[in-house]
């Protein structure tokens, strides 16, 4: 996953990521696919 990158990095990529996503991650609203798994399911 690093490919030899530094922490600060590897963190900047994930802080960029979670700003990204959607609020409320789109649950209950027109178009939202349920995953495969349910968060129990892969340990959230």
């Amino acid at each position: 996953m690093r490919s030899g990158v530094s922490d600060d990095h590897l963190g900047s990529v994930i802080e960029t990521a979670i700003w990204r996503k959607e609020e409320g991650h789109l649950i209950n609203q027109p178009g939202f696919i349920k995953p495969a798994k349910s968060m129990s399911q892969i340990g959230g």
